[in-house]
């Protein structure tokens, strides 16, 4: 990841998912495309950064450019992309591209990290050829100090998966507005397809949400008491509310 997919190491955003996503077994193109904003959140990856890497995993015709810059380029375009920079230089241009790329001529550095590298050293050519294994290539693997996860709402939502075992999926329901009794406990139940979507992979969790819901629909208890179950609980509390409010006024008038 940190030499084929990621910009240079300078975008910290981009290193940081690249940390997380090689800790959590994603490691190669195919791992990548079936990531969405929950699993990207997981990582810790916020703002632009994850902007960018939702904009690569989408790959849509208009934002060809930016998925561009981040393949690898081959021998042949390594040696004229070099030789843009220091025209006339075909030697250096050519062991240039040698050092970057592999005994069949495949890229080993994306084009947005050749064309940093090469503006990095726009005014000393010699140095842009001593650096470039060591700058493109050799990419140590950069220890990022683990970000503190989010901190997840109390919803009814979060109370219910974390009866479950599974409090760690409460932001793929809250992130899909699914916060409360209501959102959730409702028929149709959800689907296997639409909690993939959500960020549910794991088959067990899939079966025990689906299994959990239909119990819930039938009459079961949630075991939770004094928890908030959303906007319906909210109006059957404030007509309750309305009524003692009524009773009290009409005592005090019979005063």
């Amino acid at each position: 990841l940190h030499t084929s997919f990621l910009p240079p190491v300078s975008c910290s955003g981009l290193v940081k998912f690249a940390t997380a996503a090689e800790d959590n077994d994603v490691k190669l193109a195919a791992d990548i495309v079936k990531l969405n904003q929950g699993n990207l959140q997981e990582f810790g990856i916020r703002g632009p950064a994850l902007k960018q890497i939702q904009t690569l995993i989408a790959n849509k015709p208009e934002d060809a450019n930016i998925v561009a810059g981040m393949q690898c380029l081959d021998r042949r375009r390594v040696v004229n992309r070099f030789l843009q920079a220091f025209p006339g230089n075909f030697h250096t241009a050519f062991d240039f591209a040698m050092s970057i790329t592999d005994e069949m001529g495949r890229g080993l550095a994306s084009r947005i990290q050749i064309n940093a590298h090469l503006k990095k050293y726009a005014d000393d050519m010699q140095a842009a050829l001593d650096n470039a294994r060591k700058d493109l290539v050799e990419v140590k693997r950069i220890v990022v100090a683990p970000v503190p996860p989010p901190k997840i709402p109390n919803f009814w939502v979060t109370q219910w998966l974390n009866s479950l075992g599974l409090k760690h999926l409460s932001m793929h329901f809250i992130g899909q507005s699914l916060s409360h009794y209501e959102d959730v406990v409702v028929e149709p139940i959800l689907e296997v397809e639409e909690l993939k979507k959500m960020g549910v992979r794991k088959v067990g969790d899939q079966r025990k949400i689906r299994r959990e819901i239909k119990r819930l629909l039938d009459g079961g208890d949630d075991g939770l008491k004094h928890v908030y179950r959303g906007s319906k609980e909210a109006k059957s509390m404030f007509k309750a509310a309305s009524v003692v409010t009524a009773l009290l006024d009409s005592n005090k008038a019979k005063l």
